[in-house]
């Protein structure tokens, strides 16, 4: 009887897979910005401290199957870059070249389910959970002679809800649009750390809603769909 059961299960989820609508998409993001940018007036005379150039790279691929008009299923992956350039003597140890380098690679799945449909736009939730590891490098130069920091790599383990708003162009292109600031959000972070024997390990639970150091900390990221 389980045998005969589990047959069953088996054939109904390669007959909705055979029947599903394969689709591809994903987002893309780049930035450059400056923080920190001081000015420090005493007297007639007004210094400027030069800022941190940040440049953030964010590359999310995704495959998924639409089951029916209503749900869609898939895998997403996520490359994310951030690199601060420091200026000169930034905290006062007469440094040049200073950088700090993070990159974080990710893998997870989704599942979406469309609420409500208004001609061509749609409201859906979308819940994903996956799994994210990333590593830090730092260098800085001192009196000519660079080195190089030792910092933790870092794991996340993460689940979420968010809702958006998709506009079906066409039958082949969509675009979508998640509302970060709705995001409901739990990671579980792990940093380690080698060093002198030892190893130094850090863990941290946090239980998100909106935009806060935890969560994408995006206010809305918009992504583009195209259906075969």
């Amino acid at each position: 009887m389980k045998k005969l059961m589990l047959t069953a299960a088996v054939l109904f989820a390669a007959s909705t897979i055979a029947n599903a609508q394969l689709f591809v998409g994903g987002n893309l993001g780049l930035g450059s910005y400056s923080i920190n940018k001081q000015e420090v007036t005493g007297g007639t005379q007004t210094i400027t401290v030069n800022p941190i150039k940040v440049l953030d790279f964010t590359i999310a691929p995704r495959i998924g199957f639409g089951l029916n008009e209503k749900m869609a299923v898939g895998v997403d992956l996520c490359y994310e870059m951030n690199n601060n350039n420091y200026p000169d003597d930034y905290d006062g140890m007469n440094e040049t070249a200073h950088k700090r380098s993070k990159t974080n690679f990710g893998a997870g799945l989704f599942f979406r389910y469309y609420a409500l449909q208004i001609g061509q736009f749609s409201l859906f939730a979308e819940a994903s959970a996956g799994l994210k590891m990333g590593s830090v490098k730092e260098e800085y130069r001192i009196d000519n002679v660079t080195r190089t920091v030792d910092n933790p790599k870092t794991t996340e383990i993460f689940a979420g809800i968010v809702p958006g708003i998709s506009y079906k162009m066409n039958e082949k292109w969509q675009f979508d649009a998640y509302l970060g600031l709705c995001e409901l959000r739990f990671v579980n972070s792990t940093s380690k750390l080698e060093k002198g024997g030892y190893t130094y390990t850090n863990t941290n639970n946090n239980f998100d809603l909106g935009i806060n150091q935890h969560s994408s900390g995006k206010v809305l990221t918009l992504g583009v769909v195209y259906n075969f």
